[in-house]
């Protein structure tokens, strides 16, 4: 499986915080639009979920960090 080694997914927390701006400016654009609605909360809701993944994944990274400065 997976371990510290393997270094999985080593961009994940810059990719999550590029991908929740691309959603957050889509969400802004289909809300001033004019017809935004359900698209961009849509948006909205996915640039909110990306931008939590990536919080998440920093605070991951940091306790990994520790745990292995235990060792």
């Amino acid at each position: 499986m997976f371990n510290k080694e393997t270094r999985f997914a080593k961009y994940s927390k810059g990719l999550c915080w590029v991908v929740s701006v691309i959603w957050l400016a889509l969400a802004v654009l289909s809300f001033t639009d004019g017809n935004g609605g359900i698209t961009g909360f849509l948006w909205l809701a996915g640039a909110i979920a990306f931008a939590v993944s990536a919080i998440s994944i920093g605070k991951s990274e940091g306790a990994d960090a520790a745990e292995g400065a235990t060792d």
